[in-house]
């Protein structure tokens, strides 16, 4: 079993300041009664918010992560920019970045940016919440190759939406072969 969750919103607003992501952190492996997370993300780089400061809350999960508490950690809805303002101030690189990514929108530019810098991208959406399962092109292919339509689109996806302690473009592969075979 792999466990992973992120900074999350509370009553008052996100978890995105170190203090409150620390604390989140901590009541997280708390409630679910576990030493560590395999992976931890910032759910979103809030620029707007806190003056931009997501580093300094990236900062906190490399401190789990040096501690033990996080496997990995990693990022979500992150853009190329925000990735690189990470890759200038910080020290760890985000193991994953979870962003929206499918057949119909395949957010190539940030996804190649991972590809560059050992990121692995995780789809969430990865099926466009069942959009392109009925596209005459997935349905044609599936029916082709003998697979379901999801199948097909995930297979479609490179990392698709495996993950790892540490990112692996062979044990993925072998997962999602064996999965999706």
């Amino acid at each position: 079993m792999i466990t992973d969750t992120k900074t999350r919103r509370s009553r008052s607003g996100m978890f995105h300041r170190p203090d409150d992501a620390r604390k989140a952190f901590d009541s997280t492996l708390s409630a679910l009664k576990m030493d560590y997370i395999d992976l931890f993300l910032i759910h979103w780089p809030l620029p707007t918010l806190y003056d931009g400061d997501y580093v300094s809350t990236w900062k906190v999960l490399e401190e789990s992560q040096r501690d033990g508490r996080a496997r990995s950690i990693g990022v979500s809805n992150f853009q190329v920019a925000h990735l690189q303002r990470l890759a200038d101030e910080a020290s760890v690189v985000p193991a994953v970045n979870q962003i929206e990514a499918h057949p119909y929108f395949g957010n190539e530019e940030v996804r190649a940016y991972g590809r560059e810098h050992n990121i692995l991208t995780e789809a969430w959406s990865p099926i466009a919440q069942g959009k392109v399962l009925d596209a005459p092109t997935v349905v044609d292919i599936a029916g082709e190759v003998g697979r379901t339509p999801a199948q097909v689109v995930l297979r479609w996806h490179p990392g698709g939406r495996a993950r790892t302690r540490k990112p692996s473009p062979t044990y993925l592969a072998d997962l999602r072969i064996g999965r999706n075979a």
